[in-house]
């Protein structure tokens, strides 16, 4: 673990779209944080869906390099001091990210945020910045990149589940919430599964709801 202006580099590996159509490639990159509202999760699982792949379809090779991945499962590594919901070793489920700062959000309804785009499809921090910048590669898709060994969370996009419980079957997390944002309705996409480590090929699906946690200390 290197540190850059007093902020920990992780070393991590990704799966990285380079150029439109594919394929994803396992590249090492260094990822910078958690900062003090961020969660470090090292993923267990993560499913893969047709926003991911549409995303590999129709991605403009200029605007550089991406790792795609919204439906991350895994455990708690690290978090920010501000951080109070969850704590090293939690299983958890990642799902769509909100700002926590605006009407929708504060009223409870952070899928209908009015920062949604920006937060999860800007491909970077809601300041702007990006943890992958040292690798010269954009992440924080849906607030998250799951196709990552390692991602960075906010307390506004994960869950905490029981420990019992698979995390390979829980890996679409909120997909229905996902689902309704970005489709407006049913969706009969097949999903796939990738894995990092040495769990074994996951069954179903499962689905857990964020609790539309909100950050009064944003700034506008």
């Amino acid at each position: 673990m290197a540190h850059h202006s007093d902020m920990q580099v992780h070393n991590i590996q990704a799966a990285v779209l380079r150029r439109r159509g594919g394929p994803l490639k396992i590249e090492s990159l260094e990822m910078e944080g958690p900062r003090n509202d961020e969660v470090l999760v090292r993923i267990v699982a993560s499913g893969i869906c047709h926003t991911d792949i549409s995303f590999v379809d129709g991605w403009d090779e200029t605007d550089g390099p991406i790792v795609l991945g919204h439906e991350g499962a895994g455990v708690v590594e690290q978090v920010g001091k501000k951080v109070k919901s969850v704590r090293r070793g939690d299983h958890v489920v990642l799902s769509y990210q909100s700002c926590g700062c605006c009407h929708k959000c504060r009223s409870g309804h952070p899928a209908d945020c009015e920062n949604f785009y920006e937060a999860n499809f800007g491909f970077a921090r809601l300041d702007g910045s990006n943890a992958l910048t040292h690798s010269g590669v954009r992440g924080h898709f849906f607030g998250q990149s799951s196709f990552a060994t390692h991602v960075l969370a906010t307390e506004r996009n994960i869950v905490k589940v029981p420990k019992k419980l698979d995390l390979e079957v829980l890996r679409p997390a909120n997909r229905s919430r996902h689902r309704d944002k970005l489709a407006g309705g049913p969706e009969r996409s097949k999903y796939r599964h990738l894995r990092y480590g040495g769990g074994r090929p996951g069954g179903g699906h499962g689905s857990a709801h964020c609790r539309g946690q909100t950050d009064h200390r944003c700034r506008h």
